[in-house]
C-alpha cells in the first residue's frame, strides 16, 4: 500500500467521525445531526429529513420484507449461539468450539460497517440482491458440510453476510423517514425482530440440539418467501461520491485486530489498536457514544450460553428446557423494545439509557447473588436483562446519530451495529473458556461491572456533550 493510499484513507475516515454537531436533544423527534457553525453554541437542534426521497418513501412491503429475512437470520444465529458447546463436541473441534461463533460474529461486525458505509454510495438494491444470494450458498453449503468445522464456519460466516446485508438496508431506510412517530416505530420494530428472532432461535436450537441441530443452518432460507414480496422496489439509487475502498479494507483491518487483540492480548496488538483509534476516531462525542455500547454490548451473546450452562449445572436441565424458561424473557423484550420511543419522548434519551442499563445491571446481580437458589432465577434474571437490552435498541441509536452530521446515516448505522455486533462477538469469544469450565458466577459479575461501567459512562458523556465536549 502506497504513502498516498494511507493519507487517502485517514483523511476519508477522519471524515467519516470528525464532523461535531450541536448539542443532544432527549426527545424521539428531535434527533439532532446538525454540524456547529463557528460561533455556534449548544442548543437543541431539530432532526433534518433524509434528502434521499426515495427512501425517505419507502414502503412498508419493502421494510416488513427485510424485517423479515433479518428476523430469520437471527433464528439461525441465536440457535447456535445457544447449542454451539453442543455442535463443537458432535464434531470434534475440541478448543476451537469458540471459533463456530466467534468468527460469523466478527464477519456480522464488519459487515454491518462495509454495508452501512457502503449504502450511502451504492443502490441498496444491489446490496440486499447479494445478500440474498449469499444466505443460498451459505445455508446449502452448511448443510451439506455440517461434518466440518471449516465448513460450518465459512457458511455461517457466508449466511451472516447475507442476511446483515437486509438489516443495513432495512436501518439505512428507517432512520430516512422524516416523520419522527413512524421513524421511531420502524426503528423499534427492528429491536422486536431481533428479540422475536432471538425468542425462535432460542427455542429451535433447544428442540433441535437432541435431534439434527443442522437444520438450523436451513432456516435463514426461509427468508426467500420475502423477495416477491419485496419484489424490486428497494432503492435503486444511491448519494454520488466515491467509494474509499483503501479506507474500508485498513478499518476492517482494524476490526479484526480488535479480535485477536480480546482473544491474545499482546503488547503489539494493543498497540496497533491504540495509533489505529488516535488516527481515525477524531470525533470525540462520537468515540464516547460507541465506546459505550461495546462496554454494555459484549455480554449480549454470552447470556444465552450462560442460561443454558447454568441450568444443566445446577439442575440437570435439558438445552431445549432452559428455551423454554427464557421465553418469558423474550416476550419482556419484544413489550419493552415497541414502547421503548414512547418511553425515552417522556423522560428522555439519558435517563431512558441509564434506566435500560440498570435493568441488565438488576439481572446480572440477581444471577449472580441467585445462581444456586432454584431454576427460577434462569427466567427472572433473563426477564430483566432482556427487557434492558429491548428498551436500550432505539435511545442508544439516538445517543450516536446525535454526534454525526446530515447525510450519514448510514455511516451511522454502520458503526452502532459494529459496536452491537463485535463487541457481543468478542464478547462470546472471551468468555468461552469460562463456560467451558463452569465459571458462570465470574461470568455474570463481568457483566455486573460493564452494566455499572456503561451507567457511569452514559452520565459523563451527557455531561460532557451538554457543555460542548
Amino acid at each position: 500500500m502506497t504513502l498516498y493510499g494511507e493519507l487517502s484513507a485517514v483523511r476519508t475516515l477522519r471524515f467519516l467521525v470528525s464532523t461535531r454537531p450541536a448539542a443532544p436533544s432527549c426527545r424521539v423527534d428531535t434527533i439532532p445531526s446538525q454540524v456547529i457553525q463557528a460561533g455556534a453554541t449548544a442548543s437543541a437542534a431539530t432532526r433534518t429529513p433524509a434528502p434521499n426521497k426515495e427512501r425517505a418513501a419507502s414502503p412498508a412491503s419493502v421494510l416488513l420484507s427485510l424485517l423479515g429475512i433479518y428476523a430469520l437470520g437471527t433464528v439461525s444465529l441465536q440457535g447456535f449461539n445457544l447449542v454451539y458447546l453442543r455442535v463443537a463436541a458432535d464434531i470434534g473441534a475440541g478448543d476451537a468450539s469458540g471459533l463456530i461463533t466467534a468468527i460469523p460474529g466478527i464477519v456480522l461486525g464488519v459487515a454491518c460497517f462495509l454495508y452501512g458505509t457502503l449504502g450511502d454510495f451504492i443502490p441498496l438494491r444491489r446490496i440486499v440482491d447479494v445478500g440474498v444470494a449469499l444466505i443460498v450458498a451459505g445455508s446449502l453449503l452448511g448443510f451439506a458440510f455440517s461434518s466440518s468445522l471449516t465448513g460450518i464456519i465459512i457458511a455461517r460466516a457466508l449466511q451472516t453476510l447475507g442476511y446483515q446485508a437486509a438489516a443495513s438496508a432495512y436501518m439505512i431506510l428507517a432512520t430516512g423517514i422524516a416523520d419522527p412517530k413512524r421513524r421511531s416505530l420502524y426503528v423499534g420494530l427492528m429491536c422486536a425482530a431481533f428479540q422475536g428472532g432471538t425468542a425462535i432461535g432460542m427455542l429451535s436450537g433447544g428442540l433441535l440440539a437432541d435431534a439434527n441441530w443442522a437444520l438450523l443452518l436451513l432456516i435463514p432460507l426461509g427468508g426467500l418467501a420475502f423477495v416477491p414480496i419485496m419484489g424490486r422496489r428497494v432503492p435503486a439509487r444511491a448519494h454520488t461520491g466515491r467509494v474509499d475502498i483503501v479506507g474500508l479494507a485498513i478499518f476492517s483491518a482494524l476490526a479484526l485486530l480488535l479480535t485477536l487483540a480480546a482473544s491474545n492480548p499482546c503488547w503489539w496488538l494493543i498497540g496497533g489498536l491504540i495509533l489505529g483509534a488516535a488516527s481515525f476516531f477524531t470525533n470525540v462525542p462520537w468515540a464516547r457514544s460507541v465506546s459505550l455500547i461495546v462496554i454494555v454490548y459484549c455480554m449480549n451473546f454470552t447470556v444465552a450460553p450462560l442460561m443454558n450452562g447454568i441450568g444443566a449445572a445446577y439442575y440437570a436441565i435439558t438445552p431445549a428446557q432452559v428455551s423454554v424458561r427464557l421465553l418469558p424473557a423474550y416476550c419482556v423484550a419484544l413489550t419493552t423494545a415497541m414502547s421503548s420511543g414512547a418511553v425515552m419522548a417522556r423522560i428522555g434519551r439519558g435517563a431512558t439509557v441509564r434506566g435500560c442499563v440498570g435493568l441488565i445491571l438488576t439481572g446480572t446481580a440477581l444471577l449472580a447473588l441467585c445462581m444456586s437458589v432454584g431454576p427460577w432465577v434462569i427466567t427472572a434474571s433473563m426477564c430483566l436483562i432482556y427487557a434492558g437490552f429491548g428498551a436500550l435498541f432505539t435511545p442508544i441509536y439516538d445517543t450516536v446519530f446525535a454526534t454525526v452530521a446530515p447525510g450519514q446515516n448510514g455511516r451511522a448505522v454502520a458503526m452502532n451495529d459494529l459496536a452491537m455486533q463485535g463487541s457481543a462477538a468478542i464478547g462470546i469469544g472471551v468468555f468461552t473458556p469460562w463456560l467451558s469450565t463452569g465459571s458462570f458466577r465470574g461470568i455474570a459479575l463481568v457483566c455486573v461491572a460493564a452494566a455499572a461501567t456503561g451507567i457511569a459512562g452514559d452520565w459523563a458523556h451527557e455531561y460532557l456533550y451538554r457543555h460542548g465536549r
